[in-house]
């Protein structure tokens, strides 16, 4: 089971400082939890559009569907289907999907959509950072407190030779494992204030890509008409995501 996006930072919050969406009463909770988000459904799950995108965005896209269909989990899990970033804008260049949801950065896709002949629009839809941390004790070795930028793009790329441990800010399954110790990057350690300001710099945005002719009236533009309200973002947020 995922867990919400208010477990993985108290989760980080325990190895840096207390956080305030953390500390309310059992009360608190349950008029938060009662006060989930609320979206209509606008369209019957067997209308709902080819959709694509990166693994890490499945949750989003799954959460997305069932609040825009009505449909339950059970049934959204057979419908959704996300075959990876690189795949899925192959599959919006030739059309086998109206709309694919990906972490690539906008010169990343626009430089493939050119090779493919295709002109298509990018719209920001949520937030996403990469979180360090080591299973050191970051206390025994100051080195261990933080990592370089420089750094943390080599771990990403698989070229660091140091035994550090990454993924991304939320685990596809919602997991952060225990007992590790979260590193800063150039002195500046995750939260949701640090990545939405850009501050933290492994920071980046799940983009949502359709073609450039994708009529007004679309599914997939509805769809994302309400992905950016207010609702929607409240959407994205409690399926593990830090909102725009």
């Amino acid at each position: 089971m995922r867990k919400s996006k208010l477990l993985m930072i108290m989760i980080i919050v325990l190895a840096i400082t207390l956080s305030a969406a953390g500390c309310g009463s059992d009360e608190d909770a349950d008029e938060k939890q009662a006060a989930a988000v609320q979206i209509d459904p606008i369209m019957e799950l067997s209308d709902y559009p080819e959709c694509d995108g990166a693994a890490t965005a499945l949750p989003l896209a799954e959460a997305l569907c069932s609040a825009l269909t009505g449909a339950d989990q059970e049934e959204v899990i057979k419908t959704i289907t996300h075959n990876g970033g690189n795949n899925a804008l192959v599959n919006l260049f030739d059309s086998s999907s109206e709309m694919v949801i990906v972490d690539k950065k906008d010169r990343e896709i626009k430089a493939k959509a050119e090779a493919a002949g295709t002109e298509v629009e990018i719209i920001p839809v949520a937030r996403e950072c990469y979180v360090f941390y080591t299973l050191e004790d970051p206390t025994a070795d100051k080195t261990l407190t933080g990592i370089t930028k420089e750094e943390a793009d080599a771990v990403v790329m698989g070229q660091s030779d140091k035994d550090i441990k990454y993924d991304n800010w939320y685990f596809m399954t919602g997991y952060i494992p225990d007992n590790v110790n979260i590193l800063a990057v150039d002195g500046v350690l995750p939260s949701v204030e640090t990545i939405t300001s850009e501050e933290y710099p492994c920071s980046f945005y799940y983009n949502a890509v359709i073609k450039a002719d994708t009529p007004a009236d679309s599914s997939v533009r509805k769809i994302i008409e309400v992905l950016l309200s207010e609702s929607g973002q409240q959407l994205a947020e409690e399926a593990g995501y830090v909102k725009l």
